[in-house]
This record gives structure tokens, C-alpha cells and sequence, in this order.
């Protein structure tokens, strides 16, 4: 693709002067949008995948530190110190 638009840009005034090319220039156009179209749909799903992971990691921390077992570890903590206080 790079090549591609590397070479319609340094032969630019070559390829516009001759209208032989213009459906060449055509069907290069539509297969540059389509591959163009995959590519923006591939990051579109990653982007979205990683916003899922980011997600997912974010409410298993926040379980960790704010869920059943972090509580049961704090009154388990509040015992220990009380026990010792004593």
C-alpha cells in the first residue's frame, strides 16, 4: 500500500496527462478503500478488546481490595490487634 501511494505520488503529473490510466486508477482506488476498511475495522475490534481487558483487570482490583475477602482480611487483621492489645 505504501508503495503504492509512493509511486502515485512521484509520478503524479505522468499518470494525470494520460487518460489511459484512469481506470487503472479506479480499480486501485476501490481496492485501496476496501483494504484501507479492513484495516480501520482489525484496530476498531482490538481497540475494543483491549478496553474490555482494561476493564475485566480494573473490577478484579477493585474486588480485591474493596470485595468480601478484603473485608473478612481486615476483621481478621482487627482480631489479630485486639488480641495482642489485650
Amino acid at each position: 500500500m505504501r508503495c503504492a501511494l509512493f509511486l502515485l505520488d512521484t509520478h503524479r503529473t505522468q499518470i494525470i496527462s494520460q487518460r489511459s490510466l484512469s481506470a487503472e486508477l479506479a480499480t486501485l482506488r476501490r481496492h485501496a478503500r476496501r483494504q484501507l476498511l479492513r484495516a480501520r475495522d482489525a484496530v476498531g475490534v482490538s481497540m475494543a478488546a483491549l478496553r474490555f481487558l482494561q476493564r475485566s483487570i480494573r473490577t478484579e482490583e477493585s474486588d480485591r481490595f474493596f470485595g468480601p475477602e478484603a473485608e473478612a482480611a481486615a476483621a481478621a487483621a482487627r482480631k489479630r490487634k485486639r488480641d495482642v492489645l489485650e
